[in-house]
């Protein structure tokens, strides 16, 4: 099991939900949420559409026919994220 540090910034959050979306399959917020609280942060589902929506995450059909969450082409080049998430597959 491993341990993982809760982000202390509004950058850091950011950058945990990218990495959870390139990490997994992720249907919803709700889905999300749980993820997140999972690693023990919690957030409002309002806080939750805003960093969606800031690191660009889009909601795309799926190979399942089903919906996921993805980071787009421009997270690859943005610096601010850890250099997994910028080479995140499936984008």
């Amino acid at each position: 099991m491993s341990t993982r540090t809760v982000p202390e910034s509004v950058a850091a959050r950011r950058a945990r939900i990218a990495a959870l979306i390139c990490e997994q399959v992720v249907s919803s917020q709700e889905d999300l949420g749980r993820l997140l609280a999972d690693d023990g942060i919690v957030v409002t589902q309002a806080t939750l559409s805003r960093d969606l929506d800031a690191i660009g995450a889009v909601k795309k059909a799926d190979a399942g026919g089903g919906t996921r969450y993805r980071v787009p082409e421009q997270q690859k080049w943005d610096t601010s994220l850890p250099v997994g998430i910028q080479r995140c597959r499936g984008s």
